[in-house]
């Protein structure tokens, strides 16, 4: 086995392996309160790709695809988030990816 030390930001999921570049998570903002109630909004500071939603557990509950602008409203319900808890919010813009908290009450 040859370990390659310089490598970082892997992804591993049941569907692929892939890199990507981690971006400065301020340039991305849930504009929302971080506690809500329903709606909530993203705005970055540039074009954002996709919407990767996942629970605290790391399951992947939703998504939004094709976003491609840098503000979106997304109703909780439209990407199955249903029960109260802590999602994660995986924000894929032109640059790379940055990760959000987001939590429903």
């Amino acid at each position: 086995y040859i370990i390659d030390r310089d490598v970082d930001n892997i992804s591993i999921s049941d569907k692929n392996l892939s890199t990507s570049k981690e971006i400065n998570s301020a340039l991305v903002d849930v504009v929302s309160p971080s506690d809500t109630y329903g709606d909530f909004s993203i705005r970055a500071n540039e074009s954002i790709k996709n919407i990767i939603v996942s629970d605290f557990s790391g399951n992947i509950v939703g998504s939004v695809s094709d976003v491609n602008r840098s503000s979106i409203v997304v109703p909780a319900s439209s990407v199955n988030i249903k029960e109260p808890g802590v999602y994660f919010l995986q924000i894929e813009t032109v640059s790379g990816m940055a990760t959000k908290k987001f939590v429903l009450k």
